[in-house]
């Protein structure tokens, strides 16, 4: 799938078919759900909100109580409804991330949901993933905690009669790997011997190989064609291969492999390997393997003898007395170790994050960095560490990894710590180059327009003036990124971002002028332009608009981009000559003594002297019931002034 159809509002299937509508309104539901939650705890009023919109969408899609939808995850991707879905779309790469590390086949979701219920499933299924990413060897995932309006069926309990039942498998000639692990399975579970700790432990070791051997396969499958794979030494495999590859195998886990074993299965998985190309994906497991059968072997004892070392003290007394004068003053202070931890492991995670790791290595290495931050111990000196790397990261890495950091960071300090929000966003800005402030520039405005409440206004108006500093034509690009920031998701936003002169932010206001968020910015805008007008021109267009219309959204940009310029370009001039104009034509005649009317006369008759004349004549010369003057004598001099500068003539007043 191209990058423009993973990015597109319209989720495809694998076919490039249209997802069924209900099936997209209920991936985006959790979507939404799964985005507010990276920047708000599951207590937050905006989490809660957010629960219970997702709630009312997803029970309306399914139907009510008696109803159930499975969502299921392939080799392929995530599947819904029958249509299997890219898991990069970015409505549905959140659920697969959460959903594929914990081992889940299927998740299902009841029509008698409550927010409750959603809020909880969600939570169980974090802390889980969080628990998986630290652990140190393989372990039995098994999801508890799960509300019974939730389930989630792990690949290692789904049954054969089970996917037969669903219509999932074959004849024995096409069966998927993902079947040849179920026979797995059955088979192990039905042995019913659990007094076998040692073939317990090999069984572990060869499931977790073979599901390895299983995403490589998996990925080959989508390549194959009539032409055949291209192998790592020029030739060409073809799909029969494949499927000989397949049935070795089915024959392997039919066995109950000891240790030296393993190696039969390193020599296939080797196989594949230079089938896929995957490096990195089999050195990870090949390492996980060694380290886990190493702590399983027992250590020798150590039969030599040991020999005492004796110690001998050759001192006088002058010199005795010296090294106690030397102990007895004051040291200097020590370090604090838990603070050059907490740096480690931010460098450590960060500088992995920079080899380009598989997905759920890069998942578990953002849990480690959100961890870091949201400890109560965290000091605040780690933080320029935290704002360096990630601008070394921002102007060397795509886009994927930026959006996957950047909100990890951004989030947990805003959940925690709110108070160094700015100062992140501050030492981040002043290390990064052109490229890394085009890739960090939607979660800039993301997080100025959530608003930094705790930060000092000039700080944040430095902020705000380098989010404008980047070219139109460049913000441009960025629309799609932006539309999926939490600001623009909840409509509403606060004023942090009136801090700076309008025209010095144009790219920002001319993304959100045709964003969600449209309406809102064309309220603020609005103010800003009537309370801090660009020039007295700006200021007579928006006393005579009078309020707020969401119809003039493009004229208020027009405003901040041409507003304060010398010279009043046309596409501004005609637009304000046909407000000034209209205005003055049909005001009220208690109207007619506002401040702002001589102003407007002679600023229309400036820009447009053969428009404005006829009204310029009628102000001079109309009179009520025949003897008294329609308009104020200040309004009739400006008039008259401006009738004498146009044609050189005027009337007595």
């Amino acid at each position: 799938m191209t990058p423009s159809l993973i990015n597109s509002e319209v989720i495809r299937d694998l076919q490039g078919e249209p997802l069924r509508p209900d099936s997209a309104t209920l991936l985006k539901a959790l979507d939404k759900l799964l985005t507010v939650g990276a920047y708000y705890s599951a207590e937050h009023e905006q989490y809660l909100i957010a629960a219970r919109k997702a709630r009312d969408i997803i029970v309306k899609v399914i139907g009510g109580p008696g109803r159930h939808v499975p969502i299921e995850i392939t080799a392929q991707g995530l599947m819904i409804g029958k249509q299997n879905v890219d898991p990069n779309h970015r409505n549905v790469r959140l659920l697969h991330d959460l959903l594929v590390p914990l081992n889940i086949a299927r998740f299902e979701i009841d029509g008698a949901l409550s927010p409750e219920d959603l809020r909880q499933a969600i939570a169980a299924l974090q802390h889980h993933k969080t628990a998986l990413g630290h652990a140190a060897t393989f372990q039995e995932i098994v999801i508890t905690g799960l509300p019974d309006t939730v389930r989630a069926i792990s690949r290692s309990v789904l049954r054969r009669s089970e996917a037969e039942a669903d219509n999932q498998t074959a004849d024995d000639g096409n069966r998927s790997l993902d079947d040849l692990l179920g026979a797995w399975d059955e088979s192990d579970g039905d042995s019913g011997d659990s007094a076998k700790p040692a073939g317990d432990d090999r069984a572990l070791l060869t499931r977790q190989f073979l599901e390895l051997v299983t995403r490589i396969l998996a990925n080959l499958e989508g390549l194959a064609s009539a032409q055949g794979i291209p192998a790592a030494d020029g030739s060409y495999v073809s799909v029969a291969d494949l499927v000989e590859l397949k049935r070795t195998l089915e024959h392997l886990v039919e066995l109950d492999p000891d240790p030296a074993e393993l190696a039969r299965l390193i020599a296939q998985a080797q196989q594949a390997l230079d089938l896929s190309r995957d490096v990195q994906s089999v050195d990870l497991v090949f390492q996980i393997l060694k380290k886990d059968m190493n702590k399983k072997a027992p250590a020798k004892p150590d039969s030599r003898p040991k020999k005492t070392q004796v110690v001998e003290f050759r001192l006088t007394v002058e010199q005795m007395f010296a090294q106690v004068a030397e102990l007895e003053a004051d040291p200097a202070p020590v370090a604090d170790p838990v603070a050059g931890s907490h740096a480690n492991q931010l460098g450590i995670a960060l500088h992995l994050l920079r080899s380009d790791p598989p997905r759920t290595l890069r998942t578990s290495l953002l849990e480690v960095i959100t961890d870091v931050i949201t400890r109560p111990d965290f000091a605040e000196h780690n933080l320029t560490l935290l704002a360096q790397a990630a601008a070394t990261i921002t102007g060397e890495e795509d886009t994927e990894v930026v959006d996957d950091l950047l909100p990890q960071i951004t989030g947990a300090l805003r959940r925690k710590r709110p108070e160094l929000v700015a100062r992140f966003w501050t030492a981040m800005t002043d290390g990064v180059g052109p490229d890394g402030l085009v890739a960090m520039w939607p979660h800039l405005v993301n997080d100025i327009l959530l608003g930094f409440n705790h930060a000092p206004r000039e700080a944040v108006k430095s902020l705000v003036v380098t989010a404008g500093s980047l070219p139109l034509p460049t913000a441009l690009t960025q629309g799609l990124r932006l539309e999926t920031q939490p600001a623009l998701q909840a409509r509403s936003a606060t004023r942090d971002l009136f801090l700076a002169p309008l025209p010095t932010v144009y790219p920002v206001h001319a993304m959100l002028q045709a964003s969600a968020l449209k309406d809102w910015w064309g309220e603020e805008v609005f103010h800003a332009l009537r309370t801090k007008p660009l020039s007295p021109l700006v200021d007579l267009v928006i006393c005579a608009l009078g309020g707020f219309d969401p119809r003039h959204g493009s004229f208020y940009l027009d405003l901040i981009r041409h507003g304060a310029s010398q010279e009043t370009p046309p596409e501004l001039r005609d637009p304000v000559v046909e407000i000034l104009q209209a205005r003055l034509e049909n005001l009220e005649p208690g109207e007619r003594e506002l401040e702002w009317v001589p102003r407007a006369l002679t600023a229309l008759a400036g820009l447009a002297p053969g428009a404005a004349r006829p009204l310029l004549q009628r102000v001079v010369d109309e009179r009520k019931f025949f003897f008294f003057r329609a308009w104020p004598g200040s309004v009739r001099a400006a008039a008259a002034k401006a009738l004498a500068a146009g044609t050189g003539t005027g009337e007595d007043q």
